[in-house]
């Protein structure tokens, strides 16, 4: 399990995963052999999971969905062959195993509106017999993604006005070395610089320069760390709303809701059955059910209907899938 220690460093990783060992040991006052050790403990017992890029959607893909799967669960080998198939998808970057009404979750990038029914056309042929139902939801804007409330479990003071909206590609030029840094990072944020440099023509300073470059011009946004929530002793939930008369009056005091619990990590507005999908965390099942109840009085008669699924296990986490790096 983590102690505080963990949570110190993580907290300070969650903020900046590039950050060296030595700037953490500074803001969290411990020792650089301290920091250093417990990293590596917590890689190796698989708390941190990865530490992906936060890179800008918008200048790689048209929108984003969600995709749930029911699944006949009969045959396990089966099973493992669809996780490790999305898994290896070139649209797909966020896979969840799920127990309730879905088996799987999974989002991906999308180019156009005729690359959605040939991503998911691959995902179900592929899937085959073996499929019983599924369900496609658009995202139009994510209000929330912010893990740092489950590590204090308390929410920030200041609500952040900027919100993801998926309008459509931005334009971007990038060139040859600017992609291998992109797929670099995406793969492993604290990969160094000279590990990066000896896969281009650029050398340590110039790459150094370089990621400066795609910061400022917002493509890369952040670097982050993938934790596994049920190693601080929380459950993992996604569940999907029908909040009726979503005007920007009520838009905006969901936005203030989800950014005031800490617990809620994920939050978007989509097209589909629900038109709020949103990921939050709970110590445990009565925990989960004053979240929810909490939810239902919020928004009172405009919360028309919901469903909930319980995340067994993450697959996969990056913000852009490699082949959409170019």
């Amino acid at each position: 399990m983590v102690d505080n220690i963990d949570k110190k460093i993580l907290q300070r990783l969650h903020k900046n995963s590039r950050s060296p060992v030595s700037s953490i040991a500074k803001d969290t006052s411990l020792t650089r052999e301290v920091v250093g050790y417990r990293i590596k403990k917590m890689e190796e017992e698989s708390i941190i999971r990865g530490y992906p890029a936060k890179i800008n959607q918008a200048f790689f893909c048209e929108g984003v969905a969600n995709i749930l799967l029911k699944v006949t669960r009969t045959d396990s080998k089966r099973f493992k062959e669809i996780l490790n198939y999305l898994q290896n998808h070139r649209a797909v970057n966020w896979i969840a195993e799920l127990s309730g009404n879905a088996d799987i979750a999974a989002t991906f990038l999308y180019k156009n509106t005729e690359d959605i029914g040939t991503i998911v056309s691959e995902i179900l042929d592929f899937i085959g017999a073996n499929l019983r139902e599924h369900r496609l939801s658009l995202y139009i804007t994510e209000y929330k993604f912010e893990r740092e409330g489950i590590l204090s479990q308390k929410a920030k003071q200041a609500i952040p006005e900027a919100i993801v909206s998926f309008k459509g590609k931005k334009e971007i030029k990038l060139d040859r070395d600017d992609i291998i840094i992109l797929r670099e990072l995406s793969k492993n944020s604290r990969t160094k610089n000279i590990e990066i440099a000896e896969k281009t023509s650029l050398s340590e300073d110039m790459i150094r320069l370089r990621i400066k470059k795609l910061e400022k011009q917002k493509i890369i946004f952040g670097y982050g760390v993938e934790i596994d929530t049920s190693k601080l002793g929380l459950e993992a939930y996604q569940v999907e709303m029908q909040i009726e008369n979503l005007t920007k009056e009520i838009s905006g005091k969901l936005q203030y809701y989800v950014h005031s619990n800490p617990y809620i990590i994920y939050c978007v507005r989509s097209v589909g059955k629900y038109n709020v999908i949103m990921t939050l965390h709970a110590k445990n099942n009565a925990h989960f059910n004053e979240l929810l109840l909490d939810l239902r009085n919020q928004f009172g008669n405009l919360l028309t209907d919901y469903e909930f699924q319980l995340e067994i296990k993450e697959h996969k986490e990056v913000y852009v899938p490699e082949d959409y790096i170019e």
